[in-house]
């Protein structure tokens, strides 16, 4: 086999960009196998992905990864610790998975590990609570408590992005009791939302305003990722527009009762009504984040939710884990990968959407709502896609 071990990432590749493809390039010098476990439809941040699923699956594989596997939209879209949980678990349900490669300002995976160890003890959660009670943010609280329980350098990682995103990584490898060993490493140039561009590397957020104008920086993509964002602008199939789906956002909002608000995830502290209150009068998807949005509600928080509610994304959906693998795309080295997988696999591994059927009235619930999210996706770009590609878009092969 032309690897000597099997390597995990979790990721949005919104788009798939330099920075990525150096991370993918820096695992195969290592003699790693690259498995991408990619977002669909929606992301993290709370909004539509800026390309379609398929263009991004296509960038990967042509850049350096293996096997692509879906990321749900119940957990794609949801707060840092069910991302990262719904990721360590459909790479550890694969059973033959050693690494987990992921970004991080402060690469030490030991530190990672210590700080996910301490936020699962008893003396963390009353610190939280007591901080939180200030009415602080939950970033901000849980920051507090570290320091407050260990020493500031400590706490520090907690208000890095990547090493929140890290230490959420290593907590659900402890939680799921996973042999995944986590192997953090520097993130290159651009810090996360910059508009800085280093050595030809640049946030995503700043060539997704870049794709939003209309232009395509080939100095900060692979070269493989420049066609195919170049074919899907022609085709005007991206990028994507949230405030398209405005009105369809306040009428769904406006309809919803208290009672189907509170079920939504992350919930609490009466800030469906908050929501439900804001819909009935704002015009536009940012005065609505913006009259949600407190002290202690941050913007992402506010959209996720929103999005939350248009998907029918719920509690319980959400505080469960991915009960099926999706393949998306493959190379040849992929396949060898998920022919080992057959044997070591503990959740069944799905190639084509019939095979959802024959699966447990969960994995049917969330492949339903992975449908909503791409016909809702679908609405959300200058030309509109059809309804059903969750079942006619093939699994992408790259020899």
């Amino acid at each position: 086999m032309p690897f000597s071990k099997i390597c995990g990432i979790i990721c949005e590749y919104n788009p798939f960009h330099n920075g990525h493809h150096l991370q993918l390039t820096q695992l195969r010098r290592d003699g790693g196998a690259a498995i991408s476990v990619l977002s669909g439809s929606f992301v993290q941040r709370g909004e539509p992905a800026i390309v379609a699923r398929s263009a991004r699956v296509a960038a990967a594989l042509r850049g350096g990864a293996d096997l692509v596997l879906e990321l749900p939209a119940v957990w794609a879209c949801a707060g840092a610790e069910r991302f990262a949980s719904a990721g360590i678990a459909i790479l550890n349900g694969l059973g033959c998975v050693d690494e987990l490669w992921y970004g991080s300002e402060h690469p030490d995976a030991d530190r990672h590990l210590h700080v996910a160890r301490l936020l699962d003890t008893p003396a963390f959660t009353h610190a939280l609570r007591t901080h939180l009670a200030t009415g602080c943010t939950f970033a901000a609280a849980r920051s507090a408590a570290t320091a407050q329980l260990t020493d500031a350098a400590t706490a520090e990682l907690l208000a890095s992005p990547n090493d929140t995103l890290g230490i959420e990584y290593c907590k659900a490898i402890l939680h799921q009791h996973s042999p995944i060993h986590p192997h953090p490493i520097l993130r290159e140039a651009a810090p996360h939302d910059s508009t800085v561009t280093r050595s030809g590397i640049a946030s995503a957020s700043l060539i997704r305003a870049h794709l939003r104008a209309g232009q395509v920086p080939e100095e900060l993509l692979p070269a493989e990722t420049v066609p195919l964002l170049r074919q899907v602008l022609a085709g005007q199939g991206g990028p994507s527009d949230a405030s398209l789906l405005t009105r369809a956002v306040l009428a769904r909002l406006r309809s919803i009762t208290p009672e189907e608000a509170a079920l939504l995830p992350d919930i609490s502290e009466g800030l469906e009504r908050r929501l439900l209150q804001s819909a009935r009068t704002a015009a536009t998807l940012e005065e609505l984040y913006d009259t949600c949005k407190t002290r202690r509600y941050t913007h992402a928080r506010i959209r996720r939710l929103v999005w939350a509610a248009m998907l029918t994304i719920t509690e319980a959906d959400q505080s469960a884990l991915p009960p099926y693998i999706r393949v998306l795309g493959l190379t040849g080295r992929g396949r060898q990968i998920l022919n080992r997988a057959k044997t070591t696999a503990t959740l069944p591994i799905v190639t084509r959407p019939g095979e959802i059927r024959h699966l447990s009235s969960f994995a049917r619930r969330v492949f339903q709502l992975e449908c909503i999210a791409d016909d809702l996706w679908g609405l959300s770009v200058p030309s509109i896609q059809p309804c059903g590609r969750t079942f006619t878009d093939p699994v992408i092969f790259v020899p």
